[in-house]
């Protein structure tokens, strides 16, 4: 809201701050506490075209609550723009305009995840066409980008504000409904998107007193800790393909619809009509008022919530009719008897508990966030992924930040030494890197940039360069009868999927199955038929294509994307850790080991230090695809960040997990004794199985997992599952137990002895051991369901068997890497 919101904002001051620095999520939030959510969005302000390099630009709120884009007078003679008569002039919409002349004078952008936590363009070049738009005016040219022409950050970006009587008057400009609603005539409104999980701190503080001028004089710390934090925001034109929509998006475990009813204020206030009436509009692009130019940017957007729809959990917001509120940090209470010219407010407390689509032409707020516990509860603090060399991530991610334009700039401090302003540090904008970053997401259709690797780990970006294929945290509950959640590869098609969306097979019946995370409660080594079920579909994730787990991805809703490995529940791997302090949507991307930067410290009533410092506190083991120009000695080997410095260092070699040097491990889920972090490699020496393949594979066909110490109960020792990428020559080896190779789709055991055993077979998950590959696996102990159907007692191998296998083996050992095809007799894929 305007100035009004501004008042209001100045009487709650003292609470906010209670608030911002206890704030504490219900059971039912669909964001943990890590996510800091009482942040506004803050938009970019020009008044000529921002490519000109003397154009003026300020700092102002996205305020869905505000009537008008509110520029007040001291920021235009800041900006050198002389006085003007106010245009409209009774007309609400417009009379805050004032100074700067007609509306069409004024583009907006998003603040870009503020530019310094990312993601951010940071090139020169222009976003495609019905891409995210991030800059716009308030006539036809807002659908089409105008170019940033900005290599980095300027500190002399300035928040404009005044010193007035005291307490001191907030004056940051405020960007409301005259600009995103649009008009009857041919403008279309925008979809706004608003993204807690880019927050990003300022180098400045943008709602505090400047005090005497010129800008970059005696600023001073902000007088609320979140005036200097801002939340992400970005503006589609409703026809792009980026926008989701309830019918092609719908998940109702992830996506949760809010229908806006739009409300112009009332007007003004006469002697004989004291109180008016506000005038509730049919929709937002028509109003016909010929002097307010055929525009609706007077309507601000309403939400009622009740019993079917009110799902912001315990603590949240009452029944009731609200005024959804961005540019409010605080919910209020809703009155007794909704008064429609003054409704209590939804703020962002509230609605940052997700992911926001603003979408003014359908007249839909979408809201996505995991809506039941346990899911919940795999997404912990964040789930951190990784991803292929295509892959572009939906619009404003930080996949898409790497692969399109390259690390964004940070910001070091935010008052260092000699640069009252803060420090910001560009790096190098290598494109194409996005298959080097390690990611962050909450489920909000949403995932940031978490490591950076190039960086961290001196890994290569662009064409050619690595690919982090296997990544685990080292605290994955592997056990003997662990719940398996898997990924797979764009050519995997599934055999047997259940649940909503239909597993492997319905998603690959749909062209999205590569980007999704699978569950699968039936996986044991003997050849059962099994089944798969979908758990966090691509869209929620942050990855394309954007569309639901039931709807067709037909090519026009973004790049089909590539989900590598990951790893859930993170909140077991962070050791002496405070939760709420650890994957923060506050704190920036970690550039290298022991990288604590927070650059919210010396702020007065800050959140705090943050709790996850790399090579401290949690490690992060991976492996790299065959080639990659650093997986060095082998595709299969175990890597680890360094301690101290850049770089990396190798764990586990190829043949310490019994496997050869032409492998490629592409899933990773590790189990260290203990503590995850870095200690010597520990392994199982005192059982090894007793029937060997080759004198390195355990087929474990008593389903006995005869060979791992831990789970024979001989003492503790690191323990892995994974998977073997397409080609990888240890496929060569016939199991005659299953009847075949082995699969990139089967799941394999080690204890780190120089053999493996088989964990779960292909069948036994439902998937297609001819076709189908796992390229990323997590587990959870001890949960497995009983075999679909009951499996054969499994006679011990007689002397003509065991001669069989061997002699098997020695034919296939030396078969160069077999193309996968499907084959007779292998069960069809389920009807989608």
């Amino acid at each position: 809201m305007t100035t009004m919101h501004h008042a209001r904002a100045a009487t709650r001051a003292a609470a906010l701050i209670a608030i911002a620095s206890t704030a504490t999520t219900s059971a039912n939030s669909q964001v943990p506490d890590n996510i800091i959510r009482q942040l506004r969005p803050l938009v970019e302000i020009a008044v000529t075209n921002p490519a000109a390099p003397s154009s003026p630009l300020a700092l102002g709120i996205f305020d869905t609550g505000g009537t008008s884009i509110f520029i007040p007078p001291e920021t235009n003679s800041r900006l050198g723009i002389g006085t003007a008569a106010s245009v409209g002039g009774a007309n609400p919409e417009y009379t805050n305009f004032g100074v700067i002349g007609a509306p069409i004078d004024v583009t907006v952008g998003g603040w870009l995840g503020a530019t310094l936590g990312g993601p951010e363009l940071v090139s020169t070049a222009a976003a495609p066409f019905n891409g995210p738009d991030h800059i716009f005016g308030l006539n036809g040219r807002r659908l089409v980008v105008e170019p940033i022409a900005r290599t980095g950050i300027s500190p002399s970006l300035t928040y404009f504000n005044a010193a007035g009587a005291p307490p001191p008057r907030f004056s940051e400009p405020n960007i409301g409904a005259g600009f995103y609603n649009g008009d009857g005539a041919g403008q279309r409104p925008l979809v706004a998107i608003v993204d807690p999980t880019q927050a990003s701190y300022l180098p400045f503080a943008s709602g505090n007193v400047l005090v005497p001028p010129p800008a970059g004089v005696n600023l001073v710390p902000p007088s609320l800790p979140l005036d200097q934090v801002t939340s992400s925001v970005s503006f589609l034109d409703p026809g792009s393909g980026q926008v989701p929509t309830r019918a092609l998006n719908f998940n109702p475990d992830f996506l949760f619809t809010l229908t806006m009813t739009p409300q112009r204020p009332a007007p003004a206030a006469t002697a004989a009509n004291p109180s008016p009436t506000p005038t509730l509009v049919a929709d937002f692009t028509r109003y016909a008022d010929a002097d307010r130019r055929n525009a609706t940017r007077g309507a601000r957007p309403l939400v009622t919530l009740d019993a079917a729809n009110n799902l912001f959990g315990a603590g949240g917001p009452a029944n009731g009719t609200y005024l959804a509120d961005t540019g409010a940090p605080t919910t209020d209470a809703p009155a007794t008897v909704p008064n429609p010219a003054n409704p209590p407010v939804l703020g962002t407390d509230q609605l940052n508990r997700f992911g926001q689509y603003w979408d003014f032409e359908r007249r839909d707020l979408l809201l996505f966030g995991p809506r039941n516990a346990e899911d919940r509860a795999l997404a912990g603090p964040g789930i951190l992924f990784n991803v292929d060399r295509l892959t572009t991530g939906l619009a404003r991610t930080g996949v898409n930040q790497l692969s399109q334009f390259g690390v964004p700039p940070v910001l070091n401090a935010v008052n260092p030494p000699g640069n009252a302003n803060g420090s910001p540090t560009t790096v190098a904008p290598v494109s194409d890197i996005a298959a080097t970053g390690f990611y962050r997401s909450n489920a909000t259709h949403a995932n940031a940039l978490y490591i950076e690797g190039v960086e961290s780990l001196g890994l290569f970006g662009g064409p050619g360069g690595d690919l982090i294929d296997g990544l685990s945290m080292g605290k994955d509950l592997v056990d003997a009868q662990g719940r398996l959640f898997f990924s797979v590869d764009p050519g995997s098609v599934g055999v047997s999927g259940a649940g909503f969306g239909t597993g492997v097979p319905g998603q690959s019946g749909r062209l999205q199955q590569m980007g999704d995370i699978f569950e699968s409660r039936t996986g044991r080594p003997l050849v059962v038929r099994g089944v798969n079920t979908l758990r966090f579909n691509q869209d929620v994730l942050g990855l394309g294509a954007n569309v639901g787990p039931i709807s067709f991805n037909d090519g026009t809703r973004g790049a089909a994307d590539n989900l590598r490995d990951f790893d859930l529940r993170t909140q077991d791997a962070f050791v002496d850790a405070d939760l709420a302090h650890v994957m923060r949507n506050v704190d920036p991307f970690i550039r290298f080991p022991g990288d604590a930067r927070n650059p919210g410290e010396g702020i007065t009533g800050n959140y705090g230090t943050r709790g996850d410092v790399l090579g401290v506190n949690f490690d992060t083991y991976f492996s790299l695809d065959g080639a990659s120009p650093h997986a060095g000695g082998s595709g299969a080997d175990v890597l680890v960040n360094n301690l101290l410095g850049v770089g990396f260092h190798r764990f586990a070699l190829a043949g310490d997990s019994g496997l050869l040097a032409g492998d490629d491990i592409d899933g990773i889920a590790l189990l260290r004794p203990g503590s995850p972090l870095q200690s010597a490699l520990s392994r199982g020496v005192l059982d090894r199985p007793a029937f060997l393949l080759g004198g390195r594979y355990g087929p474990n066909f008593t389903d006995g997992f005869d060979g791992i110490d831990f789970i024979q109960g001989h003492g503790l020792s690191d323990s892995m599952l994974f998977s073997l990428a397409r080609g990888s020559p240890t496929l060569g080896i016939f199991d005659p137990f299953l009847g075949r190779l082995l699969s990139p789709a089967d799941v394999f055991i080690t204890d780190f002895d120089f053999t493996f055993s088989l964990w779960a077979s292909a069948e036994s998950l439902g998937l297609d051991p001819f076709i189908d590959n796992i390229d990323g696996l997590d587990v959870i102990a001890g949960s497995r369901d009983p075999p679909l159907p009951p499996p054969p007692v499994a006679a011990p191998p007689t002397l003509v068997t065991l001669l069989s296998a061997v002699l098997a083996f020695f034919a296939v050992r030396s078969r160069s890497p077999r193309v996968p095809s499907r084959v007779a007799g292998v069960l069809k894929p389920a009807a989608v």
